[in-house]
Order: structure tokens, then C-alpha cells, then sequence
């Protein structure tokens, strides 16, 4: 499998064991190349009846195949189209995009195939879910501002669960995540990932096992998730204030004072002109949320140490290094 001009991967692992990998490439021709690899096999084995431009993403059905959202790129515009494959690859049907016919897509964001075989597409534009059965034809249209009693704000992943409903994460929805039936009822939901201390967390890349454990990343471990989002187990490095593992924004001081923030658990450690840790600024559980964006530290001529997270919050420390305050309203020239 040739990746030296491919664009994207995407990956699946299939219902007989195999991986099927595809690289991707928006180049407006339907050259993507795909690849099944199989524990026992030495060398993947090519598609040769594969078909597509850019997936988007992949879900596996009970038969050994797959199902593929994927975006065409034509001379003046896009499209999206959902396709069904079988284990060899062959396109067995596809659903393309049209905005005037509700039983097929309008900009769909994500894909999961239910325990019973049917196939559900989450839509954000519209907040819909549509859902197909296993030959594509469409069964019905749930409206999630409807299910959930309120507008959904960005709704933007889905993942099938082992009960034959479906969990949908709203990004930046009150709540976020959103466990529902097979029939669109709202079974539970869960405001944000936490980890034990509470801080919460972007969790991305959830996934039910098969006794129905919940599973998400936070981009550095698998982290399981009970039914209030928060983190029960986990496999990777826990995250440590006292370790300096990834930088999210540093600072050097007139005096060569150095800060600088972890970019997971956004404490701030001092270092001094040589280089010495002299100090770890910790900020308490709430103070962030797992959707930061806007890392930045000052230190003003008293010493107090300011740590943003956003154009209109920051963590204050004084110059001991103790947290005094988290304060909304804008910082310098943030």
C-alpha cells in the first residue's frame, strides 16, 4: 500500500477480524486505495474492486464488509455520498446528497451500523439522524431537537452501542453526550469527560466494548468512561501537574524567568534564568473545561502569574505561586 501521496487514512476493524485500511486522496479522481490486513497474513492484501475519492469515515456491517462516507470533489462543487461494500470491496449501493429529498443526506458528519444491521447517519447542518437498513432503503428521519427537547449546538460524532441504540456527542451541547434507544428515545446523558480529580476533558474517538464499557482519548491514553463521563480506568500515563509533558504556550520574563503551561493538565511551571523548575502553578479542577483553546501566561511586575484559557478567563497565582482566583474579564491584549 503506497502511502507516500495519500492525503488521509481511515481504518476500520471488520466483523471477521480483518482491518481494512484506506488511504485517501481528494485529487477529484477515484483513485483512494484500500487494504484488508489479516492477523495471520504477512503482507496486506489490495482491493482491487474498491471504488472512491476521500473516505471520510468507515463502519462495519455483520457480514464482513463495510460501509463509507466519503466526499467527492467534482470540477465546481462536492458532494457526499454514503456507499455499502461487501468483504471484497464492491460497491453493493449507494445514497448520494440532495438537499430537497429528506430520505437522503444533507452534510452528514458521521456513520455507525446498529447491532440489527440498519445504518444511521448523523447530520449536523440539519440535526438529524437518518437511518437506512442494510440494502439503503430509508426507514425514518429522527429530528434531534425534537428527541432531545432543546437545539442541539453541534452535534458531531456517533457511536453505535451494544443495546441497538446509538450515542450521540454534541459539541459544546448542554449536555454533550447524549445515550439513546434504537427507537431515538434519550436513555442518559453525561455534560463532560472528567478524569477522577473531575477536570474535565475532550474525550474524542468513543467506542463501546462489548459488554457495553465506554471508551474515549484524550489524544495521550484509552480512558473508560462510567455512565457520568467520568474516568474509571485507564491504559497510558495518567495525567501528573508535578510533569511537564507537552507545551501548550511558554513565556520568558524580562528578569529570564521561564512559564510555561502543560497542555494537559494546564498547570504552569517557573523556571528560572538557568533553567530550574522553582515552582508548578496548579490550577484546581474547575478552572478549565476540555474545549480550551486560547493558551496564554503574564506576569505582572508583582509577580502574579495570569494563565488564560480564553479571551475572557484566567487563573491567577501570586508570586508564592498559590492560586488566588479564577477571573472573567479580558487579559492585557488577549
Amino acid at each position: 500500500l503506497n502511502m507516500r501521496n495519500q492525503d488521509d487514512l481511515a481504518t476500520v476493524a471488520l466483523a471477521d477480524g480483518r482491518w481494512l485500511v484506506v488511504a485517501s486522496s481528494p485529487t477529484g479522481k477515484p483513485n483512494a486505495r484500500a487494504a484488508m490486513v489479516s492477523p495471520e497474513a504477512k503482507e496486506p492484501t489490495l482491493l482491487p474492486y474498491f471504488e472512491a475519492q476521500q473516505i471520510e469515515v468507515l463502519a462495519a456491517t455483520r457480514d464482513g464488509g463495510f460501509v463509507a462516507l466519503q466526499l467527492i470533489q467534482e470540477r465546481y462543487t462536492s458532494k457526499d455520498v454514503l456507499s455499502r461494500h461487501d468483504a471484497q470491496g464492491r460497491r453493493l449501493w449507494q445514497i448520494d446528497e440532495d438537499y430537497n429529498d429528506d430520505t437522503r443526506l444533507f452534510s452528514p458528519e458521521d456513520i455507525a451500523v446498529l447491532t440489527n444491521g440498519d445504518i444511521v447517519v448523523l447530520e449536523n447542518v440539519s440535526k438529524k439522524i437518518k437511518r437506512y437498513d442494510d440494502g439503503g432503503r430509508h426507514l425514518r428521519t429522527l429530528d434531534l431537537s425534537t428527541a432531545w427537547g432543546r437545539e442541539p449546538n453541534y452535534p458531531t460524532a456517533l457511536v453505535a452501542t451494544p443495546g441497538g441504540g446509538f450515542l450521540v456527542h454534541d459539541f459544546g451541547g448542554k449536555p454533550q453526550f447524549v445515550r439513546m434507544d434504537a427507537d431515538g428515545q434519550v436513555l442518559s446523558s453525561f455534560e463532560q469527560a472528567t478524569y477522577a480529580d473531575h477536570r474535565s476533558f475532550h474525550a474524542f474517538d468513543l467506542a463501546f466494548a462489548p459488554n457495553g464499557d465506554l471508551w474515549a482519548s484524550d489524544g495521550r491514553a484509552l480512558l473508560q468512561l462510567d455512565t457520568d463521563g467520568r474516568v474509571v480506568a485507564d491504559l497510558g500515563d495518567a495525567p501528573d501537574a508535578t510533569r511537564l509533558t507537552e507545551i501548550a504556550t511558554v513565556a520568558v520574563m524580562p528578569d529570564g524567568q521561564i512559564l510555561a503551561m502543560d497542555d494537559r493538565t494546564h498547570a504552569v511551571h517557573r523556571f528560572d534564568a538557568d533553567g530550574l523548575l522553582r515552582q508548578v502553578l496548579t490550577p484546581d479542577a474547575s478552572d478549565y473545561d476540555g474545549e480550551w483553546l486560547i493558551p496564554w501566561l503574564v506576569m505582572d511586575a508583582e509577580g502574579q502569574v495570569r494563565a488564560a484559557r480564553s479571551r475572557a478567563s484566567h487563573v491567577r497565582y501570586d508570586r508564592e505561586g498559590r492560586r488566588v482566583g479564577h477571573d472573567h474579564g479580558r487579559l492585557g491584549n488577549l
